[in-house]
């Protein structure tokens, strides 16, 4: 049985990230597990679940499916995403319970490493420690470290990816389709930024033709297709990128939470496309909008497809732009 300490650590991350020398080394979605860091790492991740499940147990709240979509072909990149994302959801769980607000600061330093990643999970453990206290929960969350051998990048992104559904059902506030209008609204900034390298070609279009009555499976749609052209982007510039699958028959059932995950995770990669042309990968502070739609959103992610496809064209007529 592993009791979880209080961690007082602060550092500052950010969920869109400039890649790094060191991350150019990775390789592609796979650790060796001498790395003592990364076995951490994953052994963290899944005590994020087991405390989580507990906090779930004393509420009476209802059991979280598994996310609509898995990952592979993971880089450090994502993980430090999806840990910030992870973040800043336990710090939304953790005001809810303790009143206490953190630091917004610690999203915005373009900074990656193992040791942050672990770090970035420590504070996680830190918000739901703090949630069991307030509780009165005196239970221990216990999670095997596993044998020595490999872990996969990809395993201990869908333990979070995991981790952030889980939260999204305990919270008395969930993640709103505002919350998602400014990703949203953040990865069309950045696909500014990119089309910023290509002299010519609009940066940012006119809003499309607003659609009533859209859900947020329409927007997780669309952000899907999104993903796509940012993968054949990628491709064309011989850029490594993670790859999603979606599990068949869920995304009908998604809510703004998974919506947001999928919208962080697109800005977060286009962010760091944008310091591949030379631009910076750091954190755009987005204004609160106000209650919005699924509609609304899915008017916004229309502007992106729009942004994506003309990178598409321009990236074909300048190769090597992108390094």
């Amino acid at each position: 049985m592993i009791r979880i300490s209080t961690c007082v650590l602060w550092i500052a991350f950010s969920i869109t990230v400039a890649a790094t020398q060191a991350e150019a080394g990775d390789p592609p979605g796979m650790a060796e597990t001498p790395d003592v860091d990364i076995i951490g790492i994953h052994w963290k991740a899944r005590l994020i679940l087991e405390e989580l499940e507990l906090v779930r147990l004393e509420i009476g709240g209802a059991a979280s499916e598994p996310p609509p979509v898995t990952f592979s072909n993971v880089r450090l990149h994502e993980i430090q995403f999806a840990a910030l994302v992870t973040l800043k959801k336990a710090d939304r769980l953790c005001f809810e319970y303790s009143r206490r607000r953190f630091d917004d600061s610690v999203y915005d330093q373009p900074e990656i490493g193992l040791d942050r990643i672990g770090t970035t999970i420590d504070l996680v453990l830190d918000r739901l420690q703090r949630v069991k206290v307030e509780l009165g929960i005196t239970d221990e969350a216990a999670a095997s470290r596993l044998p020595v051998g490999q872990i996969e990048y990809s395993e201990i992104l869908n333990l979070l990816g995991t981790g952030n559904r889980k939260i999204n059902m305990l919270l008395a506030k969930p993640f709103a389709p505002a919350d998602v209008f400014q990703e949203v609204t953040q990865a069309v900034a950045h696909a500014a930024g990119v089309l910023a390298a290509y002299p010519g070609f609009e940066r940012i279009g006119a809003d499309p033709t607003f659609e009533r009555r859209k859900r947020p499976a329409d927007v997780y749609n669309r952000l899907l297709e999104c993903f796509k052209e940012l993968e054949f982007i990628s491709a064309e510039a011989n850029i490594p990128m993670v790859r999603i699958h979606v599990t068949g028959g869920k995304i009908d059932t998604v809510e703004p939470g998974d919506v947001y995950d999928i919208a962080a995770l697109i800005a977060s990669e286009l962010a760091l496309l944008k310091s591949r042309t030379g631009g910076d990968g750091k954190v755009i502070r987005t204004v609160y909008p106000g209650r919005k739609l699924p509609s609304h959103v899915y008017q916004r992610v229309g502007i992106l497809q729009q942004q994506l496809s003309r990178i598409r064209s321009a990236s074909r007529r300048n190769p090597g732009r992108i390094q």
